[in-house]
């Protein structure tokens, strides 16, 4: 066929070389071309089918799909036909494919120009996608720098699997739709189609864990609660603990951290302002070891630690109109007009577990739900390209790319299908397992019985 698309080229030199081997093809095999068997073994043939036939000896395709239907209906579901000098083995599609084709999951019908704008829409959907997986790129990098701006206060950085996780599906989302829109581009034709066909199902099988990995980092963001409300305890404690240390260098930017997330998210302590008068939040340094007050209040503690009801100046609240009271705050009698009860415009109430937690939650709970709306999106996608696929290789089957194709999402039932994929994955160590057969290491009688030397008397000459 090549040969005579050369020749339609107008060769100057090379013409009677393309003449002489079409004449030796007609030859040799001209018989064979016309040979009823060996048309139906080339048309049975997933590679070729009818295209070649169509484009060629367009006269025999009438005659060729006739034998092709009664060869159809001889055969039984599943067999081996034997078609001229080769064995030709194929899973029949017409009688049979309407069982299967009524076992299939969200079947639908479509037309030539269906598929075609199916695959334009899938295109454009791929295009959206790889937009959708830099927004989900700049979600878990956003949230990463939330989380490393204050780690400081936090006791673990496991919580960083969120924002990771978040940055490499976006990545894969950009690199898998951007090949998606290339492959449901060359789908709107067949035979552009016949070089994707082997990639087809690797390529929706990676999208399927893809967007499985979309929904679970989904799930992350409304799950790592309560391992944050733990992390934030914790970390706030030892910062508390630490605060004095600011001649320490592995801590001496703690109590500036400490202080910055007290005003700037209005909180004080770790649960409450109460949290300050259990631990000792000055240096010794600046302590008076001469003064009485100070030596007895540091011997009245079984740890040998300076006590007292006060607070840093961090947690005063810019919203009090008298000046901030941090000091001797259990003795209502140290101050004028003091009232304890109404402290919470001079002191802020709430603690910074708390306020850190519900400043992660709000941004956790709006980055899951925009990464849930882009899981449903791509969801959207794979089951049309799903369609895509199963509807253009029903295509190829049948021969006739003008023709009506069905397309599926499961070509069996759910059942069948989780058990069909059951069983490959359980039979995937037994290619690497060895038979146990039991003549091995078994002697045999031939190996038992020496063979005697024989000698052989070489003659000599000089």
């Amino acid at each position: 066929m090549r040969l005579k698309k050369a020749k339609s080229k107008n060769l100057l030199y090379c013409s009677p070389l393309v003449d002489a081997l079409l004449a030796g093809i007609r030859k040799r095999f001209g018989l064979l071309l016309e040979d009823q068997e060996c048309q139906l073994a080339a048309v049975f043939h997933p590679k070729f089918h009818l295209f070649w036939l169509e484009q060629f000896i367009s006269s025999e395709v009438s005659r060729v799909k006739e034998a092709m239907e009664t060869a159809v209906q001889k055969a039984p579901n599943e067999t081996t036909v034997t078609l001229g000098f080769d064995h030709v083995q194929f899973l029949l599609d017409v009688s049979p494919s309407n069982q299967r084709a009524d076992m299939a999951v969200g079947k639908i019908t479509f037309t030539k120009t269906e598929r075609e704008k199916l695959a334009e829409v899938l295109w454009l959907l791929n295009w959206i996608s790889v937009v959708t997986g830099a927004i989900l790129f700049g979600l878990g990098l956003f949230l990463k720098i939330e989380i490393q701006k204050w780690q400081e206060v936090m006791s673990e950085q496991g919580i960083l699997y969120v924002p990771h996780m978040l940055i490499t599906t976006g990545l894969a989302a950009c690199g898998i739709n951007y090949l998606g829109s290339k492959i449901c581009l060359d789908c709107a034709d067949t035979n552009k189609f016949l070089r994707w066909k082997l990639v087809m199902m690797p390529y929706i099988v990676c999208t399927f864990f893809f967007t499985a990995c979309v929904l679970v980092g989904a799930l992350m963001c409304y799950s790592i609660r309560s391992q944050l409300e733990e992390s934030l305890y914790l970390g706030l404690r030892n910062t508390m603990r630490f605060y004095k240390d600011t001649d320490t260098p592995s801590r001496c930017y703690l109590k500036k951290t400490l202080d910055l997330v007290q005003i700037q998210f209005q909180c004080c302590g770790n649960t409450d302002y109460r949290d300050w008068f259990q631990i000792q939040w000055i240096s010794s340094r600046y302590l008076d070891m001469t003064d009485s007050a100070v030596v007895d209040r540091v011997r009245s503690n079984v740890e040998g630690k300076y006590l007292m009801d006060s607070v840093p100046f961090s947690c005063c609240s810019t919203l009090s109109s008298r000046p901030c009271i941090q000091h001797n705050l259990s003795n209502p009698a140290a101050h004028v007009h003091y009232d304890e009860q109404s402290q919470q415009l001079n002191l802020w109430r709430r603690g910074c577990q708390q306020a850190l937690l519900d400043h992660y939650t709000g941004i956790m709970q709006s980055i899951g739900l925009t990464v849930l709306l882009i899981w449903l999106f791509e969801l959207l996608v794979l089951t049309g390209v799903r369609y895509l696929q199963t509807a253009m290789e029903n295509v190829i089957r049948l021969g006739d790319p003008e023709s009506e194709s069905e397309g599926w999402i499961l070509e069996n039932s759910l059942t069948e299908t989780a058990c069909y994929n059951f069983n490959i994955i359980k039979n995937l160590g037994k290619c690497y397992q060895v038979d146990d057969d039991p003549n091995i290491n078994v002697p045999t009688t031939a190996a038992d019985q020496e063979v005697p030397s024989h000698q052989v008397q070489v003659n000599l000459t000089s």
